[in-house]
């Protein structure tokens, strides 16, 4: 994969977790929780892809890659479960090994599940939609340092 993909899946990652922080920098009574819950799902599942790519030169699973396209587990369309991305970039990045994923795992594993208009999960509490929040904050630390080193990729000037 190309450092500009990369690069803009980093800014996507970026934007949903300044997203989910907007949101959660409302008066408690004030937040939705629903919003700030998926957009830090979405954007810690955004970063681990960032890593994954970034070790493994793919945005598709090697594990299947002799499979038809079809059956593919792929970071870009958000087949790969946060379970999948967390094993491997674990096996990569020796810091993700020491980071506690559990309340990550409130509603399902498969970022598609929190996003599909058929079937909507997320967590209502709050307090742990800021430690999924800070978790991702984590992560990002990690993919700055890993994949950009330590400067923040931002929008190439004209």
């Amino acid at each position: 994969m190309s450092d500009e993909k990369l690069r803009q899946l980093y800014i996507q990652a970026e934007s949903s977790l300044n997203r989910a922080r907007n949101e959660l920098y409302k008066p408690l009574d004030d937040v939705v929780n629903y919003s700030a819950c998926t957009f830090s799902r979405s954007a810690l599942y955004q970063f681990l892809s960032c890593l994954y790519i970034l070790h493994s030169g793919d945005a598709t699973d090697e594990v299947t890659s002799d499979k038809p396209d079809y059956m593919r587990r792929s970071v870009e369309d958000g087949t790969k479960t946060m379970d999948e991305l967390i094993a491997y970039v674990g096996k990569h990045v020796p810091e993700v090994k020491k980071l506690d994923f559990e309340p990550v795992r409130c509603t399902h594993n498969n970022i598609k599940d929190v996003l599909n208009d058929d079937e909507i999960y997320f967590c209502n509490d709050t307090i742990q939609i800021y430690t999924c929040t800070d978790l991702a904050e984590k992560i990002k630390g990690l993919v700055l340092e890993k994949a950009f080193g330590g400067i923040q990729p931002g929008i190439n000037p004209l």
